[in-house]
C-alpha cells in the first residue's frame, strides 16, 4: 500500500514538474517542458517512410521540370547533360593536374626539364592547358545550348498556358485570383524568374555540386572522417539557405495579387498606350505614389522573412567556413610534419576549397526556387 502511494506521489511530482497539472498557457517553464515531452513522444512515434520520400522527390517541381526538358527538345537536353558532366569533371581534373605541376617544380628546378620531374612538369602543364582550352572553347557553347533549351521550355509552357486559359468558354476563370497567380508564376511576372531560367540555373548548380562531390572523393584519400565532417557542415548550411529561399519565395507568391497590382501601375506609366492617358489627365504623381505604396505593401512580408533571425543565420552560416578552417589547419599540420608531400598538399588544399560546391547556394538557387515554385 505504501509502495503504491509512493508511486502515485512520484507520478504527481513528475506531472507537476513538466507542467501537465496546474500549468497555465502563459507559464514559461511548464510550456517548454510540455513541448519537450511532446517532441519526445513524436520522435518515438516517428517511422521512416522511404516510399513517401521517393514519391515526394519524384513528384517535386524540380524533377518535373527536368522531365519536361527531353519532351521539349532531346538534342538540347543532351547538350545540357553534357554541360553538367563536363563541367563537373573539369574541376577535379584541374585540381589533380595543378597538384602534379606544383609538386614537380622542385625536382625540375634541380634536375632540369630533361629529368623525370621536368617531364612530369611539362606533362602536367600540357594537361592543364588542354583542360583550360576545353573550358574556354566548349563550355560556353554548351552553356549557350542550355540557355536555348530554357527558352524552348518557356515557349512550351507559354503554349500550354494559352491552351489552358483559352479552353473554357467563359472568362470567369481569368478573374479568379488563384488562376491569375498561376499565370503570373508561369510567366515570371512576380519574380522575373521563369521555368526556363530555373532550368538553366539548375544545370549550373548540379555541375557545381558534382564538382564538389569530386573534391569530396579526393579528400577521402587524406582523412575520410574530415571529408565527411566537411560535407556535414556544408549540408547544414545548405539546408538553412534552402529553407530561407523557399520561405522568401512563398512570401513572394503569398502577395501575388499585390505584386500584380504594382506591376499594373508600373506598366501604366511605362507603356505607350496608357502612358498617354496618364499624361493627359495629369496622373503622374498619383500613379507613382500608388506604385510605390503597392510595392511596399507587397514586399513588407517578404522583407520580414528575409530578415528572419540574424544571429541564428550568422551562426549557421559560420559553420561551413569554420569547417574549412579546421580542415586547412589539419592539412597544414600534416604537411609541416612531413606526412604529405607538396603535391598532395596542393591537391588537398584545392579540394577543401572546392568541396563547398556540394552545398552551393546563391542567386542561382534563388532563381531555381522562384522559377519552379508550385
Amino acid at each position: 500500500m505504501s509502495h503504491r502511494k509512493s508511486a502515485g506521489q512520484r507520478a504527481s511530482d513528475s506531472e507537476t514538474l513538466i507542467g501537465v497539472r496546474g500549468a497555465t498557457e502563459d507559464g514559461g517553464w511548464p510550456r517548454r517542458a510540455r513541448a519537450f515531452v511532446e517532441l519526445l513522444e513524436s520522435a518515438k512515434a516517428w517511422r521512416p517512410q522511404p516510399r513517401a520520400w521517393v514519391t515526394k522527390l519524384a513528384t517535386g517541381p524540380r524533377v518535373q521540370l527536368v522531365r519536361l526538358a527531353p519532351r521539349v527538345h532531346r538534342p538540347l537536353t543532351a547538350a545540357a547533360l553534357a554541360s553538367v558532366l563536363l563541367g563537373a569533371s573539369l574541376t577535379p581534373l584541374f585540381t589533380l593536374a595543378s597538384g602534379r605541376l606544383v609538386g614537380a617544380i622542385p625536382g625540375a628546378v634541380e634536375g632540369g626539364l630533361d629529368s623525370s620531374s621536368g617531364r612530369r612538369l611539362l606533362t602536367a602543364l600540357a594537361v592543364m592547358g588542354g583542360l583550360y582550352a576545353v573550358q574556354l572553347a566548349v563550355m560556353p557553347g554548351l552553356s549557350f545550348l542550355t540557355n536555348c533549351l530554357g527558352r524552348r521550355v518557356d515557349r512550351d509552357i507559354s503554349e500550354r498556358l494559352m491552351l489552358a486559359v483559352l479552353g473554357p468558354p467563359g472568362i470567369g476563370h481569368l478573374e479568379d485570383p488563384t488562376t491569375q497567380d498561376d499565370v503570373a508564376k508561369a510567366s515570371g511576372i512576380v519574380t522575373g524568374s521563369t521555368p526556363g531560367n530555373a532550368l538553366a540555373q539548375l544545370v549550373n548548380l548540379w555541375s557545381m555540386r558534382l564538382a564538389g562531390a569530386g573534391a569530396f572523393v579526393i579528400l577521402l584519400g587524406f582523412r575520410w572522417w574530415l571529408a565527411c565532417l566537411l560535407v556535414a557542415t556544408i549540408l547544414v548550411t545548405r539546408r538553412m539557405w534552402r529553407r530561407r529561399y523557399d520561405d522568401v519565395t512563398a512570401a513572394f507568391f503569398d502577395t501575388g495579387q499585390i505584386h500584380r497590382r504594382s506591376a499594373w501601375f508600373r506598366d501604366a506609366a511605362l507603356l505607350p498606350g496608357p502612358a498617354k492617358e496618364v499624361r493627359a489627365f495629369g496622373l503622374q504623381s498619383w500613379l507613382r505614389g500608388r506604385q510605390h505604396a503597392s510595392w511596399d505593401d507587397a514586399m513588407a512580408p517578404v522583407w520580414v522573412r528575409m530578415r528572419g533571425r540574424p544571429l541564428r543565420v550568422a551562426l549557421v552560416a559560420a559553420v561551413g567556413p569554420a569547417g574549412s578552417v579546421l580542415a586547412m589547419a589539419i592539412l597544414a599540420r600534416s604537411a609541416l610534419r612531413g606526412s604529405i608531400d607538396l603535391e598532395a598538399f596542393v591537391v588537398y588544399a584545392t579540394a577543401i576549397g572546392n568541396v563547398g560546391n556540394i552545398g552551393s547556394a546563391g542567386d542561382a538557387d534563388h532563381t531555381v526556387s522562384t522559377g519552379v515554385a508550385p
